[in-house]
């Protein structure tokens, strides 16, 4: 299983160099990350105002410089489940349930995938390949 999900990293590396104006796509993993994005909104299903999402990022940063992996993950779903969400918030996500003392790999793949389709410039999905490639691995 292991070997399988190492080969599908390196054929998504592999499409990015190869053809950069083809959109890649993984049907499985699209739909595990948008269920996962869904199920971070239905927690917010009104949104949320921008003070509510300005707390939650504090939050999140706050959790993140103490290196509280647990509280970055929970404020930063929070943050994502309270709308207009960012590739870099996507990131950030993956990277903290890594983080965690029991990573969330699933959840974190799914979180990276999200910052890679949300991002339009090759180089700048970099980051989300290899938030999935940690995910993954």
């Amino acid at each position: 299983m292991r070997r399988l999900l190492c080969l599908v990293v390196f054929v998504v590396l592999a499409s990015l160099t190869h053809a950069r104006s083809q959109e890649l796509t993984l049907p499985g993993l699209q739909h595990d990350a948008g269920v996962y994005a869904g199920s971070l909104r239905q927690r917010f299903p009104a949104g949320a105002t921008d003070a509510q999402r300005a707390q939650a990022e504090r939050a999140a940063r706050d959790a993140w410089a103490a290196r509280n992996w647990a509280g970055a993950g929970q404020a930063l779903s929070d943050r994502l489940g309270q709308g207009q969400p960012s590739p870099a918030l996507w990131l950030a996500l993956a990277q903290a349930l890594l983080r965690q003392p029991q990573p969330d790999a699933a959840h974190a793949l799914a979180a990276a995938w999200q910052s890679y389709v949300a991002t339009s410039a090759a180089e700048e999905k970099v980051p989300a390949l290899r938030a999935m490639r940690d995910a993954l691995a």
